[in-house]
């Protein structure tokens, strides 16, 4: 059963720091060197994209533009913990579905780092505005929002795999039977809450929910670790660069993403921009993503640093990441593509923009422009 599409969307709008905004655009973009195993050929450029004779009155090959939507905010998700109970489909209905009226509540919740945690404050009285009917409680007496335990359960055992430090957690006068002994977390309105704290120094989101399906249902909880995107501007030379950089270059703007001080390229431009065949295919949750050049093929996988190129595994220094909610999802970083073809990648901070130069001929000291890496 999928229990990660159509229901981790629906969250507000979380407030990137200026601060890091202000550090990451006013310092020079920084990216590890890769080293690919012996023989690995590297890249070779589409001679008509890149053309290196300037006296020549013929045009470079036209490329595919690819015009980019970003979600906002711009920011990458970090699976860091799920957890999840099934329940067969007849089992405990009203329970479960109270259990799921409550995951409502905190889905999308946003866990800056030091954050203190409620379940009782999140979720609030369980009343019939807010959605609860009646349940029943570990006493089997009928009640209005019972069952919610089995979210706060849910809830605190993902707190524990992520190493929050749990402040509150109580456990039910007797065992219950969708969890071992010891793994329940009991809450009353007022009396008997579930708290625990974002120790860590990242930014947090908990995504929550009530899953339907043939068999059963399915309750869930996600935590995911939230990194600031860094939007600018990429420029690659389509001619060799004069003096100035810019004089007879005729560049294409892309656009990249700047992710801890390192920049990255989405494969759909890429391979518009230099003519490759890219693609990309999801299976059994994992993306990846093909560059082909034509004389040779990289595979690169979402969130892995492995990847494979003519049939050979070569290590990377930063992984691809996917970003949802964009029509460009494969993002890889532009310094190890860079280095597979050969290309010159340099950071210009008068313009902050980031410069891709596929020739021989340098940019480095044509104006006031510092190497990445």
């Amino acid at each position: 059963m999928d229990i990660t599409s159509g229901h981790k969307r629906h969250l507000a709008a979380c407030v990137i720091w200026l601060s890091f905004l202000f550090a990451v655009l006013s310092s020079e973009v920084t990216l590890a060197e890769t080293t690919f195993p012996a023989g690995i050929e590297r890249f070779s450029i589409n001679d008509r994209a890149y053309r290196t004779d300037t006296t020549s009155s013929e045009k470079p090959q036209p490329i595919k533009t690819v015009s980019v939507s970003l979600p906002q905010p711009l920011r990458l998700e970090n699976k860091v913990a799920q957890t999840s109970v099934f329940f067969s489909r007849y089992r405990d209905g009203n329970n479960v579905t109270n259990a799921g009226v409550a995951g409502g509540y905190i889905n999308g919740l946003h866990l800056p780092p030091g954050r203190l945690f409620s379940f009782n404050q999140t979720v609030g009285p369980r009343t019939k505005e807010k959605g609860f009917i009646i349940g029943h409680n570990i006493h089997n007496k009928p009640v209005r929002g019972g069952g919610v335990c089995r979210m706060s359960t849910v809830l605190y055992q993902l707190a524990k795999k992520a190493g929050f430090t749990i402040i509150e957690r109580h456990s039910h006068s007797k065992p219950v039977d969708y969890v071992p002994p010891g793994q329940d977390a009991a809450v009353d309105y007022g009396s008997a809450d579930l708290k625990f704290r974002n120790n860590t120094a990242c930014d947090m989101v908990i995504y929550a929910g009530l899953q339907e399906g043939k068999k059963g249902r399915l309750l869930w909880a996600e935590l995911y670790e939230l990194k600031p995107l860094v939007k600018c501007d990429l420029i690659v030379l389509r001619r060799p660069p004069g003096r100035p950089v810019w004089e007879d270059v005729e560049p294409q703007r892309l656009t990249a993403l700047l992710l801890d001080g390192s920049s990255y390229i989405s494969l759909e431009q890429l391979g518009g921009a230099l003519g490759w065949k890219v693609g990309a295919a999801q299976t059994d949750g994992r993306y990846t993503a093909t560059a082909d050049t034509g004389g040779m093929k990289a595979v690169f996988t979402g969130g892995s640093k492995k990847a494979v190129v003519n049939g050979h595994n070569a290590e990377l220094k930063n992984a691809p990441f996917v970003l949802n909610n964009s029509n460009c999802r494969f993002w890889v970083p532009l310094k190890e593509i860079a280095q597979l073809i050969q290309a010159e990648v340099v950071w210009e901070p008068r313009t902050r923009v980031v410069i891709l130069n596929p020739g021989s001929a340098g940019v480095e000291g044509r104006t006031a422009i510092n190497r990445e890496g």
